[in-house]
């Protein structure tokens, strides 16, 4: 059978973006150092192309999702939001590397420039936070609902802690400075409660995508896994039919008008590929 061809993907267009980003700045860099050290320019281009890839991986899951036809505004929104990221840190680049090039640079504008970036990195790492709370929110849903209310709060807790020693440093002409209370933040109860947000936030991460590829269903937690074993399902939903009884059931679809031709040539097509 010819192959009909395939209409755009922005999933497939990050992934391939994204992917070839990372090998790229990699290559550029064992390249360079290979035959001396990186000048300032170099850092800066390989500063970039690091940039996009990691945009182009941080969308991935919501182009998923749109390429599915699943949570569209949620979806574009955050696509947005990590654009806007990726512009603040394009920014933050080319910053430093004029603080770096220009060693006479005034005092006052190198701290205004250390400044912009304090708060470029709070911006994005409350971006990461946010990607990752709705994501998890929106793939498990009411499944696991105690494990998502305490992770949720490990990651607020982290957020807040983050935030608020970074928020504490002032860089002005005069210097850096320290505003924050010292004494909170090296608190006995408020590391330990730091300490126990990391660990539960790595531990019911790997939990949850146990239960997401595994689908457990074996009694004690097996109840409570099953909405998200019910969604894992829709994600990867296996069939054993053939692929010629596929493509007979399609076309009879199509016959009948049940789908259009447009949705005729792109579910072909995938069956066609996945042969």
């Amino acid at each position: 059978m010819a192959k009909q061809k395939r209409g755009f993907s922005l999933y497939k267009l990050l992934t391939t973006l994204g992917m070839a980003g990372v090998f790229l700045a990699v290559g550029y860099i064992v390249f360079q150092t290979s035959y001396g050290h990186l000048n300032a320019l170099q850092v800066l281009i390989t500063a970039l192309i690091f940039i996009v890839s990691a945009g182009c991986l941080l969308c991935l899951p919501w182009a998923k999702w749109l390429q599915d036809g699943r949570y569209k505004i949620v979806s574009w929104v955050f696509i947005g939001v990590v654009g806007l990221t990726i512009v603040l840190w394009f920014i933050s680049a080319i910053l430093i590397y004029n603080i770096i090039k220009n060693q006479d640079i005034d005092t006052a504008k190198a701290y205004s420039y250390l400044n912009f970036l304090k708060v470029v990195i709070i911006i994005s790492f409350q971006t990461l936070l946010a990607n990752m709370i709705a994501r998890t929110f929106l793939t498990y849903k009411k499944s696991l609902i105690v494990f998502q209310a305490v992770m949720y709060l490990s990651y607020l807790f982290v957020d807040f802690y983050i935030s608020y020693a970074l928020g504490s440093v002032r860089m002005k002409s005069s210097g850096v400075s320290w505003t924050g209370n010292t004494g909170l933040l090296i608190n006995h109860l408020v590391l330990t409660l730091l300490t126990l947000s990391l660990l539960y936030i790595v531990i019911s991460n790997a939990i949850l995508r146990v239960v997401r590829r595994r689908g457990v269903r074996k009694g004690g937690l097996g109840e409570a896994f099953a909405d998200a074993e019910e969604e894992n399902d829709y994600i990867q939903p296996k069939s054993s039919k053939t692929a010629e009884e596929k493509l007979a059931e399609l076309k009879t679809m199509l016959d009948k008008n049940i789908i259009t031709q447009e949705e005729y040539d792109k579910k072909r097509q995938d069956i066609i590929d996945n042969m």
